[in-house]
């Protein structure tokens, strides 16, 4: 196969729903408008929101007194946890925690705080992506009204110590709010430990179509809800998502744990295959396997190119990269999880990630790696650079 002909696309576009979600969906399209149609007398939109909370509480071990809040996506789920503690919060407790280059939702939740008079404080990484817990711990105080961050680190897949952040946070009192989405699309989650205070997890990482996200709350947060309305849920959220998304909602946490099983089997496979062919291919590159790393994409830094440009010449053979940010398509500014990591703007410039997915195959690697190995080349001809550091 020609390498202008393949293809393998590194993006970030959610897996394909299984034959089985899709037709509950449509099933509960179905339902839903023979309701509307006045059809059946009962709205089934509650009794489907309790089965799901039980198959969450059992697929998680989630705590049984926690709360449990359906919203439409992962970003409402953070927005709606930070700003309800915050817009409730009394007191002396006047600091939110985030980490720079997590998930937007923390980042636009702390700048909504900073209006109500709090100050955010910026909690450090170390040159592997994991949290600097000797350094957090001078950081949260009896001043910090909570932490929010993800259980990842983006765009390196490195899991943090979760356990250890929020042994911290209830150290000082402070309140723990953990986005799983990218963890829990890789591996089974298990909360029979150390739970988050609040928790939050974009569905789709469960093979769920888009559209559809989960908030867990500890009993013991104040939390005020932001709207009021119609269908007020558990008191905290109003309004209600499709019936048809909950559907398959449904039916995809039924799949979860064959589908981690299979997935995880393939994106291991996947991850070896192609940081064996760069670093056949192209040994000047550095390529960020890092330890705790989930293997769900992989990070290079490429000498001497501009990401965005080697992003766009992959384009024209059908390989679709992303620089700058794993969440973005060409973020347009250098990576603030790779320049809190400690990496230069120099470094970041050149980064490049890859996401596998479950329709990859080996052949679609090696073909694709040798198809960027000579763009990359190419590239470097142009700037006059020879490939040696």
């Amino acid at each position: 196969m020609e390498d202008n002909s393949t293809n393998l696309k590194f993006d970030n576009r959610p897996e394909p729903l299984t034959q089985g979600v899709i037709r509950a969906i449509q099933a509960g399209l179905e339902l839903e408008l023979a309701w509307l149609r006045g059809d059946i007398g009962v709205d089934p939109f509650t009794e489907l929101v309790e089965k799901i909370e039980a198959k969450l509480r059992k697929l998680l071990n989630l705590p049984p007194d926690y709360r449990l809040i359906i919203t439409s996506s992962q970003f409402e789920s953070i927005n709606t946890a930070i700003k309800g503690v915050a817009w409730g919060i009394e007191g002396e407790r006047n600091e939110i925690a985030i980490v720079r280059g997590d998930q937007g939702g923390f980042v636009e939740s702390a700048a909504w705080c900073d209006r109500l008079g709090f100050k955010t404080t910026h909690l450090t990484l170390n040159f592997h992506g994991e949290p600097e817990l000797n350094k957090w711990k001078n950081l949260i105080s009896q001043k910090t009204a909570l932490v929010g961050l993800s259980s990842i680190t983006p765009e390196v897949h490195v899991k943090r110590d979760v356990p250890g952040i929020v042994s911290v946070c209830r150290e000082n009192g402070a309140i723990s709010v953990i986005d799983y989405s990218e963890q829990c699309s890789a591996e089974m989650i298990d909360f029979d430990g150390l739970t988050p205070d609040m928790v939050s997890m974009d569905c789709a990482s469960f093979g769920a179509p888009i559209g559809v996200s989960v908030s867990m709350v500890s009993p013991q947060v104040r939390y005020a809800p932001m709207i009021t309305g119609d269908i007020l849920q558990d008191g905290l959220r109003s309004g209600r998502i499709s019936f048809s998304l909950l559907s398959g909602l449904s039916v995809s946490l039924d799949e979860q744990k064959n589908r981690i099983s299979h997935r995880k089997h393939i994106i291991d496979g996947l991850f070896g295959v192609a940081t064996r062919e760069f670093r056949h291919h192209l040994p000047d590159i550095k390529i960020l396997a890092l330890k705790h790393n989930l293997r769900t994409g992989l990070l290079l830094f490429v000498p001497e190119v501009e990401g965005e440009a080697l992003v766009l010449a992959l384009e024209t053979i059908n390989i679709y990269l992303t620089t700058g940010s794993s969440c973005s398509r060409a973020a347009g500014k250098p990576s603030q999880t790779l320049i809190e990591m400690g990496y230069s703007e120099r470094d970041v410039s050149g980064a490049i990630h890859l996401s596998f997915k479950e329709y990859h195959t080996e052949e679609n690697i090696v073909q694709s790696v040798t198809a960027i190995a000579r763009t990359i080349s190419e590239l470097w001809r142009t700037a006059g650079y020879d490939g040696k550091k």
